[in-house]
């Protein structure tokens, strides 16, 4: 009697995500000897489109991929409910106790420093993913995660549907918005002419006096008018206050959670405003008040996405917080730049608003994308506690070094920040 066929062992699937192409090519050749399946990504794009198309067992991460792109990475993967069961492991070359403590924080399974030795690296994937007396209960959790990631990117298909048929209603700036572009784009603007814009809208004079009265501006008597507010805060400052002022009223969301995303998303926005402000002074960049608008708008393609995303009641997508960052995060650095050509802003915005993920490159990346991208990176740090032992972690990012950055002058950096947020933030309560 012929005995039955053996099925063939199940080879587990890996995703390697490096931006080194030399160890990236031994380590995928060592992992295949040892009978894994490996797929290879070299950006955070690559790997998420990876995650959302094929059903893997273990994503391997150099948390220092760009510096600060693999810790974005593991956030985006943690966020998203259907890819955040996928267990992780790190492999970096960064020895530093705060590193280690940042990425198992992340939720990473374990921590291999390079160079490591194949047979070592197995044994942490083989140990991980506990084929021997756990690959049953892998097998369902893998196909969960694959039905709903079928889900959501039917969803993200959905949305570039309509935005290619058209379909998509891209929002209208206000009068005062369109004049407030325009007055911003001239380096001769005149004082009256910002008070004169700004008195013809009270509900925008109303919040504008508020900030200015502050503890962030306060200095003796409290103001009481639009000009007196504009001579505290300064013109460029003013400007930038009102772009906030407008801009976060355009987007209406009824849906409670979209607004409560959203109101998420503009606390992030002026943090990472504020950040690139001060990070411009001190490397001496030529416009640092400048950099306050260009940050406060790097992920309006976010804001815009949660209004798409209202318009789709019917979709499962539009009523899960994981899968609407999820989605979020695929899309917003195609429509935030779209939205702000239509609005007619100049390029720097665009720039910003399309490659502020990207790994910093001096060749390819204006000044203003290097601070915008590294405040974006800081202020993620900020908000989930910012400690001195952060500071270490953040001097190891790519950035540090262009933008010629030392310890203590962010640490002057940080005390500014603190000081200026609050009267800010206080706009979104009013």
């Amino acid at each position: 009697m012929a005995l039955p066929a053996e099925k063939p062992a199940i080879r587990p699937q890996l995703l390697l995500v490096d931006d080194d192409p030399r160890i990236m090519s031994i380590t995928m050749k060592n992992l295949q000897i040892s009978g894994f399946d490996v797929t290879k990504a070299k950006t955070n794009a690559m790997a998420l489109a990876e995650l959302r198309a094929k059903q893997y067992d273990l994503i391997l991460i150099d948390p220092n991929l760009n510096k600060a792109s693999g810790f974005e990475l593991m956030e985006m993967i943690n966020v998203d409910k259907d890819l955040g069961g996928i267990p992780m492991i790190m492999l970096t070359g960064l020895k530093a106790k705060q590193s280690v403590q940042r990425c198992l924080h992340l939720g990473a399974a374990a921590y291999v420093l390079k160079p490591f030795k194949p047979d070592v690296l197995a044994q942490h994937i083989q140990r991980t993913l506990k084929l021997n007396d756990k690959n049953e209960v892998n097998q369902t959790a893998a196909q969960e995660r694959k039905e709903k990631s079928n889900s959501r990117a039917q969803s993200i298909q959905k949305i570039m549907l309509k935005l290619q048929e058209g379909k998509i209603e891209f929002p209208t700036l206000p009068e005062v918005g369109l004049k407030l572009i325009e007055l911003m784009k001239d380096e001769d603007v005149s004082f009256n002419e910002v008070s004169d814009l700004i008195e013809r809208e009270p509900g925008i004079s109303t919040k504008l006096i508020k900030v200015a009265n502050s503890s962030a501006y306060a200095s003796g008597k409290a103001v009481s008018s639009t000009k007196e507010a504009i001579m505290r805060l300064g013109m460029q400052h003013t400007m930038n206050t009102v772009l906030l002022i407008v801009n976060s009223t355009v987007f209406e969301i009824k849906s409670d959670l979209l607004a409560g995303i959203q109101r998420d998303l503009w606390k992030h926005a002026i943090t990472v405003a504020v950040y690139a402000k001060y990070i411009g002074k001190e490397i001496g960049y030529s416009r640092p008040d400048a950099m306050f608008a260009l940050g406060l708008l790097h992920d309006v393609g976010k804001v815009m996405l949660l209004r798409v995303m209202q318009d789709m009641p019917e979709d499962k997508v539009s009523q899960n917080v994981e899968a609407i960052n999820a989605t979020m995060a695929n899309l917003h650095t195609q429509f935030g730049p779209m939205l702000l050509q239509k609005w007619k802003f100049t390029n720097d915005f665009v720039e910003v608003a399309k490659y502020h993920h990207e790994a910093p490159n001096i060749n390819k990346h204006s000044k203003a994308v290097l601070i915008a991208s590294f405040a974006n990176v800081v202020a993620h740090e900020y908000e989930n506690g910012l400690s001195e032992s952060s500071i270490e972690t953040i001097s190891q990012f790519p950035h540090f070094e262009i933008l010629k950055l030392k310890k203590q002058s962010f640490e002057r950096i940080q005390e500014s920040v603190s000081t200026e947020l609050d009267g800010l933030l206080s706009i979104l309560s009013s």
